[in-house]
């Protein structure tokens, strides 16, 4: 078959032979012609080709140029060998230098012309290709970039002429069919900040380039960055862009991301987007993680928590308006396993910051634990929504908390919480209800604040079956930390130092009022780190309450049975709330440990008990912590009681003692007076007896408080006798079972008296 093939050739060849003899017969003349031009085109070629590559005066031009440059440029070029011909111009080992330092360098430099192009008023660029760029960036400890010193000065003169030469239509069109950049490197250090950036593989392709039609840009590189101590990290980054000028109609001109990729080991994440009609942009584009995990990033962050973001995603969509600087959010959503959230609205440039930014959402607390496995210990349930509004240094809206369940580990199981956050302003936000479960035991909250700029409020109102805080060991370890004797000496000036720095900062810089606060804590059973009870009831109604609380009007009680204080002089510096509460037991225990008033009552029970014979039972050190060095008997901090009850009325600064008693097994005493917290001036009076005793009976030992809060100063008196003591004191009221039971003693079996108190009085002065 295939030979009748060729034999069908072969005869057709045969049959136009004698009709091109004939054609070359007829028009010999022109044939000829035609014939000696191509003949003499392609002869001046080869001999320009061959002019070019090797009777070039390489030397020559390369002096020039560098010449140029070095007259232009404080810098010096230096060019390795130059190769040109018809196809294009190569140049090999490219380096600048400026006093001695390498500021850029290229391996191999390639230009390939069309050259048929220039007879069309058109440069066609068949290829650029640069291999081997090495470009040093320095910006030293002045802030000087080591390239500023190469740039030549600008002169008035060049402007014009610049300005000048930039007018009218180009003379000539540039295509560049292909820009190639492969194997380069980019190396910016900056003394300033100690940072390095290192892009290394540098590779670029530009396809097609041109002013009039679309064209393809690839990259692909790899970023290391240093700062600091921070050990530098290789980030591979590639993307795919086309873009089209549009004959610098910018109106029609756009760039298309068609895929940009960051990956760090194995996390990765993408952007594809688009910008278009670039006088006033429309930007869309949207992210994801293709995998974002934190193992990725151990090497870097040692300490980075766990987590996974595979399923992150975002959509946008912008308009930018230049001339006013706004962006306008058409639309964004962000999506993750666990939440889902819109927002759209704009924000605008200038003098300030504008913006109004409307927000929707919704967190799902089942699902973080897949994306974040550390919260899965606190087993969270339920959802958290919100519509937010945010304009103007202000936010609007509403938050709803629906059906959230949780481990606490500082407090227990969470169950069944619902509540309903209205937000008007930052300035006006209230809470209707909350109720849930602790514990399996109900509590409820309800507030209100509200703020202007010359008042605020506000209402609180808490109540719980049962309150159980306990901290984490590290917290604990720091609440409880011992200071030395110095610390304890400059304590309270320190707190009032800070107190003054508070009130004065959140004056001048926050604008906060003086407030109105109402509050009413009602806990059946309190477990915290700083005082446990039972029975706990707080409330507050105060008025132009500030951090130094030197104008505070009204008043504030606290009522709590069968608890323990763990630590008195820590929790009286807790916040400005426990400092009031708690203030006139700590001055009275300090005083107290000034005075050895526990081991005067100790003594006065020791006597007792020496002329009856008969001593306590129970070792009451184990209620109130104190140490007994040198003889003299010292609170420590922790104080159990059967009773602690304050009531205190506040005018203008000025704190009225209404009522303060404690119970407990050791000591008891109840206290009255003043405290300001103005001239930071007290007085009080302060009743004292050994054991349980209740408020309303007579206490023997009194003591006179004076001085300021930051350095109390006390005075104490006694009853004269033990007999004024026993028959005023203990026959009265009902003193400790260690004083009683030495008073029975006093008495035979038959309940006759064998000596009257006088004698049992000047028996035991006598001893």
């Amino acid at each position: 078959m295939i030979k009748n093939y060729y034999t069908k050739i072969k005869k057709f060849i045969l049959k136009q032979i004698p009709k091109i003899k004939d054609f070359f017969n007829r028009y010999k003349k022109p044939v000829r012609i035609v014939f000696y031009v191509i003949s003499f085109i392609i002869i001046f070629l080869l001999c320009l080709e061959l002019t070019l590559r090797y009777l070039t005066p390489t030397d020559f031009i390369k002096n020039k140029i560098t010449a140029a440059v070095s007259q232009n440029c404080n810098a010096d070029l230096e060019l390795g060998k130059i190769r040109a011909g018809l196809s294009g111009v190569e140049i090999k080992n490219v380096y600048i230098t400026s006093e001695g330092e390498n500021i850029a360098s290229a391996r191999r430099v390639l230009l390939k012309l069309s050259f048929p192009s220039v007879f069309k008023r058109r440069f066609n660029v068949n290829k650029v290709l640069v291999e081997g760029v090495k470009l040093n960036i320095l910006r030293d400890k002045n802030g000087v970039f080591n390239f500023e010193r190469i740039l030549p000065a600008e002169t008035q003169g060049d402007k014009k002429q610049q300005g000048s030469a930039s007018s009218g239509a180009p003379l000539i069109k540039l295509l560049v069919q292909r820009i190639r950049i492969d194997g380069s490197q980019i190396i910016f250090t900056d003394e300033v900040e100690d940072i390095k950036i290192n892009v290394s593989s540098l590779g670029l392709d530009v396809e097609d380039f041109n002013f009039d039609k679309p064209f393809l840009i690839t990259l692909n590189a790899i970023f290391s960055l240093g700062y600091k101590n921070m050990e530098a990290a290789d980030i591979n980054v590639g993307f795919s862009v086309n873009a089209d000028f549009a004959s610098f109609n910018f109106e029609k001109a756009f760039v298309e991301i068609k895929d940009l990729i960051a990956s760090f080991n194995t996390s990765s994440l993408y952007l594809r987007g688009k910008i278009v009609n670039f006088n006033a942009p429309k930007i869309v584009f949207n992210t994801g993680t293709h995998r974002l995990v934190s193992e990725s990033f151990k090497e870097i962050i040692p300490d980075l928590p766990e987590f996974d973001l595979t399923s992150f995603k975002t959509n946008t969509s912008l308009n930018v308006d230049l001339p006013s600087q706004k962006i306008t959010i058409n639309s964004f959503n962000l999506n993750t396993v666990f939440t889902d959230i819109n927002a759209e609205g704009y924000l605008k440039a200038g003098q300030t910051l504008e913006y109004d930014i409307k927000t929707q959402g919704m967190l799902t607390l089942a699902q973080l634990p897949d994306a974040l496995p550390m919260a899965a210990e606190y087993k969270p349930q339920g959802a958290v929504e919100w519509d937010l509004k945010a304009e103007a240094n202000d936010i609007s809206g509403a938050l709803a908390f629906k059906d959230i369940a949780a481990f606490l580990p500082q407090a227990g199981d969470l169950n069944e919480v619902n509540a309903e956050v209205n937000i008007k302003s930052v300035k006006d936000i209230s809470m209707p209800e909350l109720k849930g479960k602790l514990n399996k035991r109900d509590f409820y909250a309800k507030v209100k604040f509200l703020m202007t700029d010359t008042a605020g409020s506000l209402d609180v109102i808490f109540k719980a079956q049962r309150l159980f805080i306990n901290p984490t060991a590290e917290v604990r370890k720091q609440m409880f930390a011992p200071a030395s004797a110095k610390e304890d000496a400059k304590a309270e000036e320190k707190i009032k130092e800070s107190l003054e720095q508070t009130q004065r900062r959140i004056t001048e810089k926050l604008g906060l009022p003086p407030f109105r606060i109402k509050l009413d804590f009602d806990v059946k059973s309190l477990d915290a780190p700083l005082i446990s009870a039972e029975n706990v009831k707080f409330k507050a109604n105060m008025k132009d309450v500030t951090i130094m609380l030197d104008k505070v009007r009204g008043n504030m009680s606290l009522n709590a049975s069968d608890g323990q204080i763990k630590d008195i002089y820590t929790i009286t510096n807790a916040n400005a709330v426990t400092r009031v509460l708690f203030m006139s037991v700590n001055v009275v225990s300090r005083v107290i440990n000034s005075l050895n008033v526990i081991g005067v009552l100790k003594g006065l029970a020791g006597n007792v008990a020496s002329v009856t014979g008969i001593s306590g039972s129970k070792d009451e050190s184990e209620d109130i912590d104190y140490s007994s060095e040198d003889g003299s008997y010292k609170i420590k901090g922790k104080m159990d009681f059967d009773i602690f009850a304050t009531a205190l009325d506040f005018n203008g600064g000025k704190t009225t003692i209404k009522q303060g008693s404690f119970v407990s097994e050791l000591l008891s005493f109840k206290l009255a007076g003043d405290m300001n917290f103005n001239t930071r001036d007290i007085k009080m009076t302060v009743n004292a007896a050994p054991g349980r005793h209740k408020e309303e009976g007579i206490m023997p030992l009194t003591i006179k408080i004076g001085g300021t809060i930051d350095e109390p100063q006390g005075s104490m008196s006694m009853l004269s006798s033990v007999a004024s003591l026993l028959k005023g004191t203990l026959l009265n009221n009902p003193a400790s079972n260690l004083i009683k039971s030495g008073v029975v003693s006093l008495y035979n079996d038959n309940g006759e008296e064998v000596a009257t108190p006088e004698e049992a009085a000047e028996e035991f002065d006598q001893k």
